[in-house]
């Protein structure tokens, strides 16, 4: 485990876990993206990436204890989030559970994406039995290769379908993922150049699967065994999304998980290009863009309705209920776009008007 960057110890590490059948290569690119916002630490899978030659683990828990022991190895009293991606938010979870058993520190913001909770029924179901996510699978073998592989790409996208084919009718049949062979596609006759590239293909995604089946069966056991929450000191944001039909469009699930602040991101897309977005998802991550928004609001709360900190302003604290009015509303908007540099309808706030409405409104908007 390290960083791909130089070690900042004025920033928050961020500790980056990899979602199923992957390694923390796929974060390669946030070290550009967050380089002022945080020391970027990849947690690897033991047998996987720069783990590759280490033995795999025989459960979920075996993993996350030893990535709990790195968490605090490497944190050492600092300041630390955890993100997890689908697989690996269900790693982040459970890294917590441990850390919270043993009394240690935990992240001030666990970050989730594209991860159901454990204790939900759809986290306990294999995904390629799912017969309605097919397409999706589909779509996103294809998306795993660059454009420069070949020059017709029309011909890579019908060769990533018929192995996802054969794979789906494999699955079917055998109720396991299986390799595929290129006599399991039953192919006619390829032109030059097409033969290699079915080779790399049919090589690559062999690997990627074999490797999700592996993660995969340890987290449905895992997820089995879960059968209620377990409430977390950290600060928790949710990504999903809006088309995301694996892990669901709702994040409201972790809430159960949640004793402090609970934030929802809700971006477009379906499960598979929640990462491939990386400017989308890392806006997110950035402070200004984070909870420190909560804590500038609560303190233009304080000033716009003449109170000091023996208001209790919570996530459900009604603003009107709490002595605003029209008129201080608008002196709201002024302070919130001078001090916080979000400019939101003033309609906006009578859709939104709970403090943590106000947050995720504020949130959602771009900066002005």
């Amino acid at each position: 485990t390290g960083s791909w960057k130089t070690w900042r110890h004025d920033m928050e590490i961020l500790f980056c876990i990899p979602g199923g059948g992957t390694s923390s290569l796929m974060y390669m690119g946030w070290q550009k993206l967050l380089k002022d916002e945080f020391t970027i630490i990849p947690l690897e899978i033991p047998g996987r990436g720069r783990l590759r030659e280490m033995e795999r683990a025989s459960s979920l828990e075996e993993i996350a204890e030893g990535m709990a022991r790195q968490v605090c190895e490497q944190a050492n009293g600092r300041s630390y989030g955890i993100f997890g991606y689908c697989y690996g938010g269900i790693l982040a979870y459970e890294i917590c559970r441990i850390l919270a058993e043993e009394g240690k520190c935990l992240p001030e913001d666990l970050y989730l994406c594209g991860t159901s909770a454990p204790f939900e029924e759809i986290s306990v179901t294999p995904l390629l039995s799912r017969k309605e996510h097919r397409q999706d699978l589909k779509d996103m073998l294809s998306r795993f290769f660059p454009a420069y592989l070949t020059a017709n790409t029309v011909v890579m996208e019908q060769l990533c379908e018929k192995y996802m084919e054969a794979l789906f009718q494999k699955y079917d049949a055998e109720k396991q993922i299986s390799d595929i062979t290129e006599e399991d596609l039953n192919l006619e006759k390829l032109e030059d150049g097409e033969e290699k590239l079915l080779d790399y293909i049919v090589s690559f995604a062999n690997d990627f699967f074999r490797s999700y089946s592996e993660d995969e069966a340890l987290m449905l056991r895992y997820c089995k065994a879960c059968s209620s929450p377990y409430c977390l000191d950290s600060r928790i944001t949710v990504i999903c999304g809006g088309d995301d039909r694996i892990a669901g469009q709702n994040g409201n699930c972790w809430k159960r998980c949640c004793r402090k602040e609970f934030i929802q991101h809700t971006i477009e897309g379906n499960h598979f290009t929640l990462i491939e977005d990386m400017e989308k998802i890392t806006s997110i991550l950035r402070r200004k863009n984070r909870s420190d928004v909560a804590e500038q609001l609560r303190e233009i709360w304080r000033k716009v309705l003449n109170a000091d900190d023996s208001l209790d302003i919570e996530a459900e604290t009604n603003f009107f209920e709490a002595g605003g009015d029209s008129l201080l509303l608008g002196l709201l908007n002024i302070m919130i776009e001078k001090q916080i540099g979000r400019k939101l309808r003033i309609e906006t706030f009578f859709e939104h008007q709970t403090f943590g409405g106000m947050v995720r409104a504020i949130q959602a908007e771009p900066a002005v």
